[in-house]
C-alpha cells in the first residue's frame, strides 16, 4: 500500500510566501554570497511571478546572472503555493552538483532521491539529471504499469542540452552492413521506384 504523502497536511492554508523575492529575504542563506537578487533576477521574479499561473513559462537569462537562483526560488513559491512536488532538471551530473551546493547556500530544501518523504510531501525540491526524468523506465511514469510520480512543478534547466541528451538517447545508430539498415535502404528504393 502507497502511503499519500499530499494527505498528510494539515489541511490548512499555508502562510509561506509564495512571491520569490519575498522567499529571498526569509531564507536562513548564506548572506555573504547571497545578499539580494540583482535588478536582472528581480525582473524575472516579478514576470514570472505575474504569469505563474500559466502551463508553461520559458525563462532565458544570459549566463551567470543567477539562473539556478531563480530556478529553485520559483519551485520553492510553486512549493509554498502547494504547487509540488517540485523538479529541477539538469543536463548533467556536473550542473546538478552546483544546483544542490547553491540551494544548501541559500537555505532551500533539496534532495537526490525521488523516493524522499520531504520531496513527495512538497517540503524539498528533487534535483536530478535529464536521464533520470527521460528514460525508458522513469520512476515518473511510462507506459501504463508501475508507479508514477506525479509533477507539479518543473524547472529545465540548460533546456538545449536537456533536448540533445533525449535525442542521442532515443536514437537508433545500425551500421550500413547491418540487416535491418540494408532492409530499410532496399524498401525505400522500391518506394521510389515503383
Amino acid at each position: 500500500m502507497a502511503l499519500d504523502y499530499k494527505k498528510i497536511k494539515s489541511g490548512l492554508p499555508s502562510t509561506k510566501p509564495t512571491d520569490p523575492r519575498k522567499i529571498f529575504t526569509t531564507l536562513k542563506r548564506d548572506t555573504t554570497k547571497f545578499k539580494r537578487p540583482s535588478d536582472e533576477q528581480g525582473d524575472v521574479f516579478d514576470a514570472w511571478y505575474g504569469k505563474r499561473n500559466r502551463g508553461d513559462n520559458t525563462l532565458k537569462m544570459n549566463t551567470g546572472s543567477g539562473k539556478t537562483v531563480v530556478g529553485l526560488l520559483c519551485l520553492q513559491s510553486s512549493l509554498n503555493e502547494g504547487v509540488g512536488p517540485a523538479v529541477y532538471v539538469t543536463p548533467d551530473n556536473y550542473l546538478l552538483r552546483q544546483v544542490i551546493a547553491e540551494a544548501e547556500s541559500l537555505g532551500i530544501a533539496v534532495t537526490e532521491d525521488e523516493g524522499d518523504a520531504a520531496f513527495l510531501s512538497g517540503n524539498a525540491i528533487l534535483v536530478i539529471n535529464i536521464y533520470k526524468l527521460i528514460n525508458g523506465r522513469s520512476v515518473f511514469g511510462v507506459g501504463r504499469g508501475g508507479t508514477k510520480i506525479e509533477i507539479g512543478s518543473l524547472v529545465i534547466d540548460d533546456a538545449h542540452a536537456c533536448l540533445a541528451t533525449v535525442a542521442e538517447q532515443f536514437k537508433i545508430r545500425l551500421s550500413s552492413s547491418h540487416p535491418a539498415y540494408l532492409h530499410d535502404r532496399h524498401a525505400g528504393r522500391r518506394r521510389r521506384l515503383g
